[in-house]
């Protein structure tokens, strides 16, 4: 896999992201104690945007590390809102990894706001399945 660009966002309140660019997509990581809240998120959602149009690829993989904040269901809907504003006309498609949340209750919340807005996403717990899952070699 060849990397063609590293581009980092941090929140407010400490917690880095950073973007990297393979031939199947983007690899997004949430470093590990990152507070996640919206001046992390929204900014993402805008640098996702941003590469969709300028690479023409929809995959993303996003790794989330374990993280110090817990989106909360009202701010997951402005999140999943915001992103389905800034689609232009693109079929994004993610896949997370986030060990704490796969956990959560929100999980099928989730699921159905993404699916509602035209976004398709899933959650894995496995790199290389996630990767697959992306690239249809599942």
């Amino acid at each position: 896999m060849t990397v063609r660009e590293n581009f980092s966002e941090e929140s407010e309140q400490g917690g880095l992201c950073s973007f990297t660019e393979f031939d199947w997509g983007f690899y997004i990581c949430i470093e590990k104690d990152a507070y996640v809240d919206r001046t992390l998120i929204i900014p993402m959602i805008e640098r996702m945007t941003e590469l969709m149009i300028e690479t023409n690829k929809e995959c993303f993989l996003i790794h989330s590390k374990a993280t110090r904040r817990a989106s909360s269901p009202f701010e997951l809907v402005e999140y999943t809102e915001h992103l389905k504003q800034q689609k232009h006309g693109f079929v994004p498609k993610f896949a997370v990894i986030a060990p704490d949340f796969v956990k959560s209750v929100n999980l099928p919340f989730v699921d159905d706001l993404a699916y509602n807005r035209g976004i398709e996403m899933k959650f894995f717990s496995n790199k290389e399945k996630a990767i697959s899952w992306l690239k249809n070699e599942d």
